[in-house]
């Protein structure tokens, strides 16, 4: 290990580091609220306690500000997600540990979901971030559903392209019902498709009628 890059950070890049933190939970919650080009990036540093020439110090442009919300934000669901499903030995584990935790991150949900509508335009600077993203997700979805499949945890006849699709269109959908509507149960929901998945239970032998 390189010591030199171990333990906590200390002195001006302590200092540093965290008003980056700051100012990437501020934006959050503003790009959440105004969606990227409503957003202020003069308000963004008001809300942290910086100038604006401040702020641009950080990030050098909203796009940069931005971008970097979206990857703090999806590396921290991602590390959730693998440990979630590392610790109950469960493929799918993952996916549930994720919508229970949009289901307490209301200012989390509603920027993605604000941001990704914008983001369709094809000259919005996240486009093409989020297109990825996509397809990342669908295939992290589809390993996770090959893995229970070998497993004999989904049908081995399951459509694994499908049903990752399926889940990834319920999540992004359950998370619009759930900003409307905060009754809106996202995890039993969910819960209620992968359980569309499991292979059926074998008949009772009993059961069957007699010849």
């Amino acid at each position: 290990m390189d010591v030199s890059t171990s333990g906590p950070r200390r002195g001006p890049y302590a200092k540093s580091s965290r008003q980056r933190d700051e100012i990437i939970e501020a934006a959050l919650a503003h790009f959440g609220q105004h969606g990227y080009h409503g957003a202020s990036m003069r308000e963004i540093a008001r809300n942290v306690g910086l100038s604006q020439a401040g702020l641009l110090h950080h990030f050098r442009t909203k796009a940069d500000l931005l971008i970097a919300v979206l990857e703090s934000r999806d590396n921290l669901t991602s590390a959730m997600a693998r440990a979630a499903a590392a610790q109950a030995e469960d493929p799918l584990a993952g996916l549930i540990a994720v919508v229970e935790d949009n289901a307490a991150r209301r200012g989390l949900v509603q920027m993605f979901v604000v941001v990704s509508a914008e983001a369709t335009d094809d000259t919005h600077p996240a486009h093409d971030y989020f297109r990825q993203r996509a397809q990342q997700v669908i295939g992290w979805t589809r390993a996770g559903l090959r893995q229970a499949a070998d497993q004999g945890m989904v049908r081995a006849d399951l459509d694994l392209d499908l049903a990752a699709r399926q889940c990834q269109a319920l999540m992004y959908g359950l998370q619009v019902q759930w900003l409307f509507d905060p009754t809106t149960d996202m995890v039993a929901l969910f819960e209620a498709l992968l359980a569309g998945f499991a292979p059926s239970p074998p008949k009772d032998a009993s059961s069957r009628p007699a010849r």
